[in-house]
């Protein structure tokens, strides 16, 4: 996709979100659109693929690599797409779907993901670190090695989420559900879990050093074991 053709996609959109009836809304669920800079633009309500259920593993959107840093993602539509090294920088992606997703190595600094859904979404060494993701769906997600220093997963739901290696100091983990998640080798250095739920959770080797633990469900000190 030319970056010509792209100006006059952007620009209709934008004329779509004044008027509907005027523009038309940017629809990047065909093509390839490998390498394409989307910096600073706003994508919100633009429609990135319709997920067929009948194949789960397709990736309807290419979008590798893409620089989307401070785009309006509001309740875009991501599932199974390929944002693998994506920029996200100060993205907003408050309720989007990223179900199934691969945003592997992906740079979301300071990203809304509040209420997103990333329900088995690749997540292996992605950065969030200050990002909010209060609320957020991670279950089943991969966030190995993922680098979630200072972010706040207020009330996330990471149930069987896989969390080896990831960092998680000074993450806000309050209230959060991480039943069954696998915590080997994690740092959780200062972390706050007040509420947190770790039932069944393999936290070999975690780091808990000055975090947090009042009220926490399923966490056992070496004294207790």
């Amino acid at each position: 996709m030319r970056q010509l053709d792209l100006k006059k996609i952007l620009e209709d959109h934008a004329a779509w979100l004044e008027d509907e009836t005027k523009g038309k809304r940017a629809d990047f669920s065909t093509g390839d659109w490998y390498g394409i800079d989307m910096h600073g633009e706003n994508l919100r309500q633009a429609k990135f693929g319709t997920y067929d259920e009948n194949n789960k593993s397709e990736r309807y959107s290419n979008l590798q690599g893409v620089n989307l840093s401070g785009a309006d993602l509001y309740v875009a539509d991501l599932r199974g797409a390929d944002l693998s090294g994506a920029y996200l920088r100060d993205a907003i992606l408050y309720n989007a779907n990223l179900s199934g997703a691969d945003l592997s190595g992906a740079d979301l600094t300071r990203a809304n993901l509040e209420g997103a859904d990333l329900n088995g979404t690749n997540l292996n060494g992605a950065d969030f670190v200050m990002a909010s993701l209060i609320g957020a769906n991670l279950s089943n997600a991969n966030l190995e090695d993922a680098d979630l220093t200072d972010a706040d997963l207020t009330g996330a739901n990471l149930t069987a989420a896989n969390l080896t290696g990831a960092n998680l100091k000074k993450a806000n983990l309050r209230g959060t559900i991480m039943r069954d998640v696998i915590l080997k080798g994690a740092v959780l250095k200062s972390a706050h879990l007040r509420g947190t739920d770790f039932t069944g959770a393999n936290l070999t080797d975690a780091d808990f050093t000055n975090a947090n633990l009042r009220g926490v469900k399923g966490y056992k000190t070496k004294e207790e074991e």
